[in-house]
């Protein structure tokens, strides 16, 4: 379900690396943090339309010990059909909020 990636400074080995690599260069500018990042972690769905995704927040091993939160997400649809899947809903709830989020946004 989910694959940790490493990264590294060398040629890019696979589609997969030039996808990451280029997410880093266009993140890092606004991330400075991510020229320390060591790994990537990547997942994919394949699950009968419209089942969606349960809310989470992005944390290491479910936050099992406490949230340890990525330096940077990103929602990235390398390949789909038009008719299938949906939207990524981003709000503005953090974890500990005793409210849901004020606002959020539909990421296509």
């Amino acid at each position: 379900f989910s694959y940790t990636h490493p990264l590294s400074d060398g040629p890019c080995a696979t589609s997969l690396d030039r996808i990451i690599r280029h997410l880093l260069e266009v993140a890092t500018p606004h991330f400075p943090a991510l020229r320390e990042a060591r790994y990537a972690e990547w997942w994919a769905h394949c699950r009968p339309h419209p089942s969606g995704h349960q809310m989470h927040f992005d944390s290491d091993d479910e936050g099992i010990g406490g949230a340890r939160h990525p330096i940077c997400s990103c929602v990235t649809y390398v390949d789909g059909a038009e008719d299938v899947g949906g939207p990524t809903l981003v709000t503005t709830q953090r974890l500990g909020d005793r409210a849901l989020g004020a606002s959020g946004c539909l990421v296509y």
